[in-house]
């Protein structure tokens, strides 16, 4: 996370002043990886304002949705997922599902019809 912020501060994360969609995805990542709740939340709010208007809505119901993956909020979680549409995003398709269907199996691991479907 210190690069992501050596880059804010020196003008190089952003193009036009917008940040892409992938690598606010791959940033919002980073934390998850370490259960970093708190820092999870911070990047979320710091970078989204950056993200192009007509990407937000799905790319921040992604980001809500590891969030509350991350905090044990399973059900919260897969609604947020529900929420994100990733167009003809291939990669950021399977994200959305692979997550959404963690959430699923955290909630009620005996229901094998997630895993099924």
């Amino acid at each position: 996370m210190w690069w992501v912020d050596w880059k804010i501060r020196h003008s190089l994360l952003l193009q036009d002043n917008r940040l892409l969609p992938v690598t606010f995805r791959n940033i919002v990542s980073v934390p998850i990886t370490n259960r970093d709740i708190a820092t999870t939340k911070e990047v979320i709010d710091k970078l989204s304002v950056y993200l192009p208007d007509n990407e937000r809505d799905s790319n921040l119901a992604y980001a809500n949705g590891l969030y509350m993956y991350t905090s044990g909020r399973y059900k919260e979680a897969a609604r947020y997922f529900l929420i994100a549409d990733p167009k003809e995003d291939v990669g950021f398709y399977c994200l959305v599902r692979y997550w959404h269907w963690r959430s699923l199996y955290e909630v009620d691991s005996s229901d094998i019809e997630a895993l099924y479907n």
